[in-house]
């Protein structure tokens, strides 16, 4: 936004200063009409042609295109970040399951929130709502709980990461619960 103004105070400047050397060429020689030459310099303000503003119209536009593509890439870059910052949890949250289980003489004191999205009887109908949230993005497993296939789309220690995830789920259009069993 700084550099916007000061391009437009440059360009308005340099508009100026060439409209006031344009002038000064057009003296007048006679004494009587240099006193209203010089009335009219102290009471008028210096004009811009149409030129001159069509052409700041259309830098003020570019800077505007300019400046919601920076905030269209810095909302992208965000969004990745946090996409990123997603996947890493849920890799740590399955290697902590996946040690959890392989370890039977172990007990994990650590509680978990998984975010479920479907408790199905078959697993063919868990596979299928893992695909669609995997073509949406979201990074799923399916596991078996009281003889159902659950798709689990996130396991945290927080609850409110597991909130987190279950909200953009809601965002994408798929229902979900969190289970701390």
């Amino acid at each position: 936004m700084g550099k916007k103004l000061l391009l437009i105070s440059v360009l308005l400047l340099s508009l100026i200063v060439a409209g006031c050397s344009s002038k000064d060429t057009n003296k007048v020689d006679n004494p009587s009409n240099q006193e209203e030459a010089t009335n009219n310099q102290e009471t008028t303000e210096p004009t811009i042609d149409q030129e001159s503003k069509d052409k700041i119209n259309e830098l003020e536009s570019a800077l505007e295109n300019q400046d919601k593509k920076v905030n269209e890439l810095e909302n992208k870059i965000n969004d990745l970040t946090s996409s990123l910052k997603e996947k890493e949890e849920v890799k740590e949250d399955k290697q902590t399951v996946t040690t959890s289980s392989n370890s039977s003489s172990k007990t994990n004191t650590k509680k978990l929130y998984r975010v479920i999205s479907g408790s199905y009887s078959t697993i063919t109908n868990a596979n299928k709502q893992k695909e669609a949230l995997k073509v949406k993005g979201f990074d799923a497993y399916v596991a078996t709980y009281n003889k159902k296939y659950r798709v689990v789309v996130g396991a945290y220690s927080i609850p409110k990461n597991a909130n987190i995830k279950k909200d953009m789920l809601a965002k994408a259009g798929f229902d979900s619960f969190v289970s701390s069993n």
